[in-house]
């Protein structure tokens, strides 16, 4: 599988602390491209369906929110980046709680939901090799009251 990297100043929410970085992506369709505010996804739905998990249908074929995680380097916390595009342009980052409303936000998000989901529901996204069917649903309920393991 290849990456490309989306590139900003991500700022760390546990710590306070502000990085220049690149967060590796899956997206597919341009491997090694570094992308930044206000450059072109080359990506449509079908990329994204190769490379996330589809959280809701997408508004379009070229707009929709991806979640990726991100590492502060400064204090290790694992954060989460919502990266906006719009018409198949990169329209801003920001560093956001995995809380009810990103969650809902989302169209897509990177695979590192794994572990979050198991953390939250106490189950597997998957059964067997399949993505456990209605797995959206289940994070939701978990994320409204509040359990984590």
């Amino acid at each position: 599988m290849s990456y490309s990297y989306f590139a900003g100043t991500f700022r760390c929410l546990a710590g306070g602390h502000e990085h220049r970085a690149s967060i590796t992506t899956k997206v597919e369709s341009d491997p090694g491209a570094v992308l930044v505010a206000g450059a072109e996804l080359p990506a449509d739905v079908a990329d994204m369906a190769i490379s996330h998990f589809a959280v809701q249908e997408p508004h379009g074929a070229r707009t929709f929110n991806i979640l990726e995680r991100w590492d502060c380097p400064t204090c290790g916390s694992a954060e989460w980046i919502e990266v906006v595009v719009e018409d198949g342009i990169v329209q801003a980052f920001a560093t956001v709680p995995l809380d009810l409303g990103t969650f809902r936000r989302a169209t897509y998000v990177s695979e590192a939901i794994i572990h979050v989901y198991e953390d939250r529901t106490g189950e597997s996204l998957y059964v067997g090799t399949e993505i456990r069917r209605g797995w959206q649903e289940r994070l939701i309920a978990a994320l409204e009251n509040g359990k984590q393991r």
